[in-house]
């Protein structure tokens, strides 16, 4: 056992009990080893988060004092971990070293045996873990004891894999836990190093515990070696080593980096031994993944390695032991079918500027193609919740860019925000994005919407329905009589029911398309079910340009390029306001409208333009058509990448006191 002394302010010392120096450094700022961001929080060492003005740097968790850049997702866990990747240290011993090291924290060794009566049997066999590197005899004690545990059986790993591999176990693992004791999991990766997962989970949520993973020794490729590398069939690199143990429970090879962070081991690997077999890179699908794949196949690309992004194996699912446990007759039918494809593709694939062209031929990309399609993964709708407008766009919104235009008093903030509405009542999230209101105004706009369709459904006066000053303004609350409260309490229901999937971004000229992406990868690192949302933004000629050296017009264009850019890297549809021409009031709307900056009218997918209905008639009277109520309003396609243009407007009248548009 060891005891731990930090200097008092009176120049003697603190005797600490490890686990009290592990809480004491745990309390410590990272700044003794990572600068201060310039917004907040602290500069990301992998992916530089933080260093500008619109990056929040890593971040820390007050709820449970760890650590997240929620930029690359790389870097995520408590004050060691963020020392570990510092200073490239993979286990705790040695990041615990470092910490004592930076906070100057005092270690004595202590060879009392009381400490250890006071631990539990297992929690002492734990203490029993060799000094050494070599931790041999501590695995073959845990893979003894592998038949106490049903982690790996649970997990869709047999008794076969697990006795190849030498999976353990181990009831009492304490190292680097904080002094709880931890039901392990060891997955050994070499003689001198393992990693353990906790196998419990939390009796409140049934959920795996969050701190579960732990690592001894330095960074290991499991299952790595330059036979495996060797061959033609295709080797399946993958971040966990329960994805790799999946994979090869299926019949194929594969390795785990054991971290995201770890591509750069198998480089070194492929530098000194070389490979002849294909890769398949098959990661997690979330942002980590990501940020791995594009940069692992950077680097493989430039090594002319033969690889393939494997994503589509996981199917619906996060990673490839999650697809094995819900699904393992799909995971098994998903490799085959990728190494049958691989195989139709020689090694030296690339050996000649011929068979380059294979890579970009149709017909040889025809069967993923077809692939594709049958899994809906290339084009679904989403419901704009307006039958009408769902048929005009063949279907409703595909994933790219959507611009929405038109004069002033037309609706078209509050026909996106209903919109948005309606996509979250059909169960997709939406991140919208007001550059102009605040988030109260539109949550206003949206409940008194809500009060007048209350109203109407269940046979109130829509008088009683409130517009949105009288929704805000609660002060008026108490004039409103019996069946006025009851129709607003009925609309906050309602609005209630759906309002969880809406997530409102406020702040005219804060944004840029950047910050946008920043809030988008944000969002995704939280893990939201649903799938991927819609993107929404109000509106597009405020949106903050990436250089103050620009015109107006180049702006636009810019950021036109980059929400394009957007949409086509996450595959969501992205919706965006944008004015019109001055020129272009009184008549009817056209492609003309847009023609201040003509990356509008052609990068868009989709231009839709609003406009009273009789606009641009020799006997149009704009003040008239603004003073009817409700207002006659048609949504005009004018262009349309994804089918054809209708011949004739989407008619909606318009309460503006309500903020409702009705389709008619």
């Amino acid at each position: 056992m060891i005891a731990y002394e930090r200097k008092n302010g009176r120049g003697g010392t603190e005797k600490m009990t490890r686990e009290n120096a592990m809480a004491y450094i745990k309390q410590q700022s990272p700044e003794a080893f990572l600068l201060k961001a310039k917004k907040r929080g602290y500069v990301c060492p992998v992916c530089g988060n933080g260093t500008g003005s619109s990056g929040d740097g890593i971040v820390r968790n007050p709820r449970d004092g760890r650590y997240h850049c929620f930029k690359c997702g790389e870097v995520s866990g408590d004050i060691f971990d963020l020392i570990g990747v510092c200073f490239g240290l993979s286990d705790f011993k040695s990041q615990f070293a470092k910490a004592v090291q930076l906070y100057n924290v005092n270690v004595d060794k202590y060879t009392g045996s009381s400490s250890l009566q006071e631990k539990t049997p297992e929690a002492a066999e734990a203490d029993d873990i060799p000094e050494d590197n070599d931790v041999s005899e501590y695995l073959e004690k845990c893979r003894q004891n592998v038949g106490l545990t049903s982690f790996y059986a649970d997990r869709g790993i047999s008794a076969a894999t697990a006795e190849r591999f030498g999976l353990g176990y181990d009831p009492g693992f304490s190292e680097g836990t904080g002094g709880r004791i931890w039901k392990a999991a060891v997955l050994p990766t070499s003689p001198e190093s393992y990693e353990v997962r906790n196998t419990e989970v939390s009796p409140d949520s049934g959920a795996m515990s969050r701190d579960k993973y732990r690592k001894h020794g330095r960074a290991v490729i499991f299952n790595l070696s330059p036979e495996i590398m060797a061959g033609n069939a295709p080797l399946f690199v993958c971040e966990g080593i329960m994805d790799a143990l999946s994979i090869i429970e299926c019949g194929s090879r594969a390795v785990a980096l054991g971290s995201a962070a770890n591509y750069r081991l198998f480089c070194d690997a492929v530098d000194k031994n070389g490979i002849s077999c294909p890769a398949v890179l098959l990661f997690d699908a979330d942002e980590a993944g990501r940020n791995a794949l594009n940069r692992l196949s950077s680097e493989l690309e430039s090594r002319n390695v033969t690889f393939y992004d494997g994503s589509e194996i996981l199917g619906s699912y996060h990673d490839p032991n999650a697809r094995l446990m819900g699904d393992p007759d799909g995971l098994r039918a998903a490799l085959g079918a990728f190494e049958e494809k691989t195989a139709a593709v020689t090694v030296d694939i690339f050996a000649s500027e011929e068979d380059e062209l294979l890579g970009v031929n149709a017909g040889f990309l025809l069967s993923d193609f077809k692939e594709h399609i049958a899994k809906g993964a290339l084009f679904s709708a989403s419901s704009t919740g307006f039958e009408k407008l769902d048929s005009a766009l063949s279907g409703g919104l595909y994933p790219g860019l959507y611009i929405f235009g038109a004069v002033s008093s037309l609706g078209k903030t509050t026909l996106l925000l209903q919109l948005a509405d309606n996509i979250a009542a059909c169960g997709r999230d939406v991140l919208f994005f007001s550059l102009e209101q605040s988030r109260y105004e539109l949550m206003s706009k949206s409940v008194s919407r809500e009060s007048f369709l209350f109203c109407r459904e269940n046979r109130i006066p829509v008088s009683k329905a409130k517009n949105n000053i009288q929704i805000a303004d609660g002060s008026r609350w108490a004039e409103f009589d019996e069946m006025g409260q009851y129709a607003v309490n009925g609309a906050f229901e309602r609005y209630g029911r759906y309002a969880p999937r809406l997530f409102i971004y406020e702040g005219q000229g804060k944004f840029s398309v950047s910050d946008i992406e920043d809030c988008f990868r944000k969002y995704l690192s939280f893990g939201r079910r649903g799938g991927s949302p819609v993107v929404i933004l109000d509106y597009l000629q405020i949106l903050k340009p990436d250089s103050d050296r620009l015109s107006d017009k180049q702006a636009v264009d810019r950021n036109i390029t980059a929400l394009k850019q957007l949409s086509r890297d996450h595959n969501i549809p992205l919706l965006a306001v944008s004015s019109l021409n001055r020129s272009s009031y009184g008549r009817d709307v056209s492609m003309d409208a847009f023609k201040e900056s003509g990356a509008i009218e052609y990068g868009a997918d989709v231009l839709i333009g609003l406009q009273f209905q009789g606009a641009g008639e020799n006997n149009f009277d704009m003040a008239l058509a603004r003073s009817r109520s409700p207002r006659q309003i048609e949504l005009c396609i004018l262009k349309n990448r994804n089918g054809p243009i209708p011949p004739c407007p989407v008619g909606f009248k318009y309460y503006p006191e309500y903020s409702f548009f009705e389709e008619k």
